[in-house]
């Protein structure tokens, strides 16, 4: 087995630092708040003012590696249970949930009059007797901002509600030219930005983070893939003009980066090597980075090689 090896490069590089988003708010309400001090915050999902919500707060930017997890949901029984999620969405949103650490379940959200006027979805979801724990995420795109969530007691001497046809155990397919990153790479985009909020920067998400607009086209991603299956075909290794690769794609850059790597067998493995190396940790722990892509490919001895392109949109 040929020995993982590693290339850095950087172009253009900026410093913007600034404090990671790891925020909690106490509440103590029947329905409970998303930003309420017993839940959890990570990735780039961050506590956001909301004049029309509960509390005037919200847990926005939950999506690509931002996950809310919601603890401490009180239900009467075990079974099936009417949840109510108060959330805001200027656009079609969709989310997967997955309930005490089960497998994800995939819930569609029609959009609200706007980002600051919420309005509530009711979902079908098992629960266990008492405590129960909904973590709330989307590793392919956006979820809505969340305001509140709520279990329902179900009504005295009525059967527990069918499921509901919301909330299905299968992802929604990605909407016609949208390019999506597997999970895999998506998994190495959480490590990352896990890696960023231990030294103080913000997370780096897959661009654009403009939310009014449908799934984005993730041109970091892309061109990440399409240079790790070139090099793939190709039986090389090195960067080949990253910059104008991915300009190629559309992204207009202020700042950029790229780390790749060959023969590491999963993202651990591949996050661990870069972060041993002082040129590739710059990169990962480079505060002023907004957004990340990355690509895996296979070459024909088997051999992953792996590409993260980081990037800063340039100002208009």
């Amino acid at each position: 087995m040929r020995k993982p090896v590693l290339i850095a490069g950087a172009v253009a590089l900026t410093a913007a630092a600034a404090l990671g988003s790891k925020i909690a708010i106490a509440s103590a309400s029947a329905a409970f708040e998303a930003e309420a001090s017993t839940n959890a915050l990570a990735g780039g999902a961050r506590i956001d003012p909301c004049s029309g919500c509960s509390g005037s707060q919200k847990v926005g930017w939950v999506g690509m590696s931002g996950t809310l997890t919601v603890r401490g949901l009180q239900a009467a029984k075990a079974g099936s249970a009417q949840v109510v999620i108060s959330y805001a969405s200027a656009a079609p949103r969709s989310a997967q949930l997955s309930v005490n650490g089960g497998s994800p379940i995939a819930v569609s959200f029609t959009p609200t009059s706007g980002w600051n006027t919420p309005k509530k979805q009711t979902v079908t979801l098992t629960l266990a007797a008492g405590d129960n724990t909904i973590k709330f995420g989307n590793p392919t795109g956006w979820a809505p901002d969340f305001d509140t969530v709520q279990v329902l007691d179900p009504p005295p001497n009525n059967p527990s509600p069918a499921p509901s046809p919301s909330a299905t155990p299968v992802p929604p397919p990605p909407a016609p030219g949208d390019y999506q990153m597997t999970p895999t790479e998506a998994e190495v985009v959480g490590l990352v930005n896990i890696e960023r909020a231990k030294a103080g920067c913000p997370a780096v998400n897959p661009e654009p983070n403009d939310r009014d607009k449908p799934p984005p086209y993730l041109k970091l991603a892309k061109a990440a893939r399409l240079h790790s299956e070139d090099m793939a075909a190709n039986n090389y290794f090195e960067h080949r003009d990253f910059a104008a690769r991915i300009s190629a794609q559309g992204y207009a850059w202020s700042a950029a980066g790229e780390n790749i790597a060959k023969g590491q067998r999963d993202p651990a493995a591949v996050m661990s090597s870069w972060m041993a190396s002082p040129g590739h940790r710059a990169n990962i722990l480079n505060c002023g980075y907004k957004h990340l892509g990355v690509g895996l490919a296979v070459d024909s001895d088997g051999s992953k090689l792996w590409t993260q392109d980081f990037g800063t949109p340039a100002t208009r």
